[in-house]
């Protein structure tokens, strides 16, 4: 009896435990999903156009359980330093979409240099990468995607789709007619929204800051 007590108290144990663990970074399925590193509107409804405070970065939670994105960062390919620290929780599913301006005041917080994401219209380099606050710059790349020249051209795009999860370019505000890889697909960017080709195009001004208001 005693040692049943036992092998029962051992398996509840473990199954707590399984279930309050949070995912680890091996598990824990947060990708980039898009990425717009030239924009030509009012992208974070803030009322003005801005190079700096309009580029933006999404990112998805792919796995099966809700992730605390906490040692979570972004930063772009001009060094190993981050942009933008996560912060949050993020359920299965679910979006986060990080505008260059949101990146400016957290860098503003920190006494940081006030460059945004910094995203270079000539092709740039994302990373997504995991670890405590380090002066060694000692993180993780979890994932690191290039966004290229034709990529990164007024309000285009470009992302998993939801569907095939290829990366794919969203060039629906600005047609991409040439040859290079990935092609044109005449989809909307999609900030908050999955990255189908259904959708329709959005308009410029304040529906983005609609949008931003309902999702976060």
């Amino acid at each position: 009896m005693k040692l049943l007590s036992r092998l029962s108290l051992s398996v509840g144990v473990v199954l707590a435990t399984l279930v309050l663990a949070p995912p680890t970074p091996g598990t824990a399925q947060i990708v980039i999903n898009e990425v717009l590193a030239d924009p030509a509107r009012d992208w974070d409804g803030g009322g003005l156009v801005d190079a700096k405070g309009d580029e933006w970065v999404e990112v998805i939670n792919l796995g099966p359980a809700t992730v605390d994105l906490a040692d979570y960062w972004l930063r772009d390919d001009s060094s190993r330093l981050p942009d933008y620290g996560l912060s949050g929780l993020l359920a299965p599913g679910q979006t986060r979409v990080v505008f260059g301006s949101e990146v400016v005041a957290w860098q503003h917080e920190r006494g940081w240099l006030e460059t945004g994401f910094g995203l270079n219209n000539s092709g740039d380099r994302v990373y997504l990468m995991y670890g405590p606050y380090s002066e060694n710059l000692d993180y993780e790349i979890l994932e690191q995607v290039w966004v290229s020249d034709h990529e990164a051209e007024d309000d285009r795009s470009s992302g998993r789709d939801a569907t095939t999860g290829q990366w794919t370019l969203f060039d629906g505000l600005n047609p991409y007619t040439g040859s290079l890889t990935p092609p044109g697909t005449g989809c909307a960017p999609t900030p908050y929204q999955p990255n189908l080709c259904d959708l329709p195009v959005a308009e410029a001004g304040p529906s983005f800051g609609s949008f931003k208001a309902a999702y976060r």
